[in-house]
């Protein structure tokens, strides 16, 4: 059976999350959201290997969710990933239980359609997630079109994740289906004001991040801070 992504779903349920969390500071800290609008467990894969459980078993490099037979859900990550990659990869993983995905790991034999399609979807949760749509299109009403290397460092992305996201912005209309999401963007807008703010400040002042040791700089500081 062929299933096609609904990324509209996915724009949907991201977007709804971002309002939910609006109070927070963005770039979101990944692990503190998870401690607060979830009941997952945090684990990493060497605490998975010293309970006796292969994460390469799960077919994931980098992250992925188990439940036990008490209804415990676990979110299994790869600490050695960069951090770029462990952020996205709690977005994507976030997405999927947002959702309502089938996280067995034996979809990716049993059905791979299915499994693919549940990958792109939670992909674009997350890409929405950590990149929202409405704040590139207020940022794009004051002027300002950024680059994939910019991208990278407000939003806290790896320039692949950054350079995807562009592209995909940049060959569709948005999703507008109604007046209630339409009204979403406005409240986002507003909600993340004070990172937009941030960004625009600096291009104003002419700073810029090409520079490979600011963009380092910043890099670490935000690392520092936690992701």
């Amino acid at each position: 059976m062929i299933y096609k992504p609904d990324f509209e779903k996915a724009y949907i349920k991201a977007t709804e999350f971002l309002i939910q969390i609006a109070d927070h500071d963005f770039p979101f800290n990944l692990r503190k959201l998870f401690a607060e609008f979830t009941d997952f467990k945090l684990i990493s894969f060497d605490q998975l290997r010293e309970q006796g459980c292969d994460p390469k078993l799960f077919g994931s490099e980098d992250a992925f969710i188990i439940e036990d037979p008490l209804g415990f859900i676990y979110l299994c990550y790869n600490t050695k990933s960069p951090v770029e990659r462990k952020r996205f990869s709690f977005a994507h993983e976030l997405g999927h239980h947002c959702l309502g995905h089938n996280t067995d790991s034996s979809l990716m034999i049993s059905d791979r359609n299915l499994y693919d399609k549940q990958e792109l979807e939670a992909n674009y949760f997350a890409a929405q997630l950590l990149m929202p749509e409405q704040i590139f299109s207020t940022l794009k009403g004051q002027g300002i079109n950024l680059a994939v290397t910019d991208i990278a460092t407000y939003f806290k992305v790896s320039k692949e994740a950054a350079q995807k996201r562009l592209q995909t912005l940049n060959k569709r209309n948005s999703f507008k289906f109604s007046n209630k999401q339409k009204m979403w963007d406005e409240v986002i807008s507003f909600g993340y004001r004070n990172f937009i703010k941030s960004i625009t400040s600096k291009h104003y002042h002419e700073k810029t991040w090409h520079d490979d040791e600011a963009m380092e700089q910043e890099r670490q500081r935000w690392i520092a801070n936690g992701w």
